[in-house]
C-alpha cells in the first residue's frame, strides 16, 4: 500500500575510519504499518505547575485504543527559581511491552533577578501507544513554586 509506512529511523556513525548506517527500529512497533491517509492532527497545550514541596508533576496525553501517536514537536516554557535544576522528560510505550521509553530535553536557560526562565521547542519524531504519553518535569529542590507550560503537536493514525 502506498499510504503505509513501518516505523524505523536511520542514525549513521563512523566507526574506524568506515561509516555504517543503521536502521534503528522504534520497539516492537517496527514490524507494524501504520496507515498515514488515515491522520488526524493533534495538539493540546497544558499547565504543569510544581507548588513548594512537589519534586515534579506530570501532564498525560491520552491516545485511544487502535491507534498511534506520532509526536513531532514538543515546547515547553516556564520558570523556577535559579537554584533549581530543572529536568524535562517525555515518557512514551509502544506496543505490546509497555516498556516505558524516556526521551530527555535539554532547555535553554536564562536568569533575570532571581527567577530562572526556562524555554525548550524541538523538532521530534516520537511514536507512542495506548493508553497514553507523559511529559514529565522535575527539579532537584522544593523550597519554591515552578510553573510550566507545554505544547505537543502531532498526529494520529491508525494501527
Amino acid at each position: 500500500m502506498k499510504n503505509r509506512k513501518t516505523i524505523a529511523s536511520r542514525a549513521t556513525a563512523m566507526l574506524a575510519g568506515t561509516i555504517l548506517t543503521l536502521i534503528l527500529m522504534a520497539g516492537s512497533a517496527a514490524a507494524a504499518d501504520l496507515d498515514l491517509s488515515t491522520m488526524e492532527p493533534y495538539q493540546q497545550t497544558f499547565s504543569l505547575n510544581m507548588l513548594a514541596g512537589y519534586s515534579g508533576v506530570n501532564g498525560y496525553i491520552l491516545v485511544p485504543q487502535g491507534k498511534m501517536l506520532v509526536i513531532e514537536q514538543i515546547s515547553i516554557s516556564g520558570r523556577a527559581p535559579s537554584d533549581q535544576r530543572i529536568d524535562m522528560i517525555l515518557q512514551t510505550q509502544i506496543l505490546p511491552d509497555q516498556t516505558k521509553r524516556s526521551h530527555f530535553f535539554s532547555s535553554i536557560r536564562q536568569t533575570l533577578d532571581g527567577v530562572t526562565y526556562h524555554k525548550l521547542s524541538q523538532s521530534v519524531k516520537i511514536y507512542c501507544d495506548y493508553p497514553s504519553m507523559a511529559i514529565r518535569i522535575t527539579r532537584n529542590t522544593t523550597l519554591s513554586a515552578a510553573y510550566f507550560d507545554a505544547t505537543v503537536s502531532g498526529y494520529f493514525v491508525d494501527r
